[in-house]
């Protein structure tokens, strides 16, 4: 389960492009998630980036859906570094999630959260220098995929 820094950046970039052209809607809300996992931990995490998904899930409308788009991002990678060591699907509810971050060690909850803030900081640098090449030039074709 081991991956360098530039296999994460392309991980976390090609996954942001795919919202490129709507980066005014999900990027407020991209550079708040390793506080979200610090002060609050994986499992809300994990809710709150699945709360687009989830049926009731409180979000109302698809500019709202989209605004967590940047956690949906950081699940999706997490998921997809560690699957093959912990068998943690991206699209487990919160309740499957729950169980399987209880089972793990403690080593194994640690480093899972660690990586998770390392992928959210990679999201917040990427976010940031996407939307710096958006408002340089929010016409030009280019600005819908960096």
């Amino acid at each position: 389960m081991t991956v360098s820094y530039y296999d994460l950046d392309i991980k976390v970039f090609s996954k942001l492009n795919e919202q490129n052209s709507s980066i005014k809607t999900w990027y407020p809300k991209a550079s708040g998630i390793a506080d979200y996992v610090a002060s609050w931990g994986m499992h809300r995490f994990w809710a709150m980036s699945r709360s687009p998904l989830a049926p009731g899930g409180g979000i109302t409308t698809e500019l709202e859906e989209l605004s967590y788009f940047a956690w949906d991002v950081a699940r999706r990678v997490l998921c997809e570094i560690v699957y093959s060591d912990l068998e943690l699907d991206a699209n487990s509810s919160t309740t499957d999630f729950h169980a399987t971050l209880d089972g793990l060690d403690m080593n194994q909850q640690v480093m899972l959260t660690e990586l998770l803030i390392e992928i959210s900081e990679a999201i917040q640098f990427w976010s940031v220098r996407m939307k710096q090449v958006h408002d340089l030039n929010p016409n030009s074709p280019n600005s819908k995929e960096v």
